[in-house]
């Protein structure tokens, strides 16, 4: 990958990770990756989300976290209902979105966070 590859990319590397992806995604993925093409990434990404476990999404979701290009794609992943909202409000990856995310993508947040309780809080109850 070259250096103008922005978290797109590397969050679809982790797709090929996902264990119910198909063989066909998985190839389209892979030759995404080959060619560095970092504008149907968001679309692979988005499609293997629906496979992906739990902690599967919590892997993409933190590499989408690192910088504003990602942070848009899971914002709108979460928007689509293809990723948890809660995902948002994990510590880590909340953190790393506010640190990149322009003010109309922390509103976006807030409104798909509202109502929901830190992972830490809930914690805190069990």
């Amino acid at each position: 990958m070259t250096s103008k590859s922005d978290s797109r990319l590397l969050a679809l590397a982790e797709t090929t990770s996902i264990v119910g992806l198909s063989a066909d995604q998985r190839r389209e993925v892979i030759q995404a990756l080959i060619d560095e093409n970092d504008e149907v990434a968001a679309e692979l990404i988005s499609k293997s989300m629906l496979a992906a476990s739990t902690a599967e999404q919590q892997r993409i979701a933190e590499v989408l976290a690192s910088d504003s290009t990602g942070a848009g794609v899971l914002i709108a992943l979460a928007e689509s209902g293809r990723a948890s909202s809660r995902l948002l409000k994990h510590p880590q990856i909340e953190q790393k979105l506010l640190a990149v995310s322009s003010e109309n993508l922390k509103e976006r947040m807030a409104m798909l966070t509202r109502g929901l309780r830190d992972e830490s809080e809930e914690l805190l109850q069990l």
